[in-house]
């Protein structure tokens, strides 16, 4: 398991929210997609949202789901909107320039190392 904080620091992040348990939420699962209605139908825990869709719609399907963050890939910055519901719901929200290939591949090596 890793934490938000982690992502953070080796994706090289940029914070615009950071939740109440951005230290310490672990990251159990990762969700990479820019359809809202695939991500949906997710039902895992410990759930983090990659994706390029820089809208409120994302912070709010990440809500649904209960996502402990949303990752936004390929240099994407939230519109003001995603901002406060980011602030609002108390989920973190962070960006990288890396894009949605790498950030994921990074992060399945991240979370294999973490589980030994």
């Amino acid at each position: 398991m890793i934490t938000l904080e982690q992502v953070s620091g080796n994706l090289e992040c940029k914070t615009y929210n950071q939740s109440s348990n951005f230290k310490n939420a672990g990251i159990e699962n990762i969700v990479a997609s820019d359809l809202m209605s695939e991500v949906l139908v997710a039902e895992e825990e410990g759930l983090l949202l990659i994706t390029a869709l820089n809208t409120e719609q994302t912070l709010r399907t990440a809500h649904i789901v209960d996502a402990v963050g949303i990752l936004l890939v390929n240099g994407k910055t939230p519109q003001p909107g995603m901002i406060k519901l980011a602030d609002e719901f108390d989920i973190t929200l962070i960006s990288t320039r890396t894009s949605m290939f790498r950030a994921c591949a990074a992060l399945g090596r991240m979370m294999d190392e973490g589980q030994h």
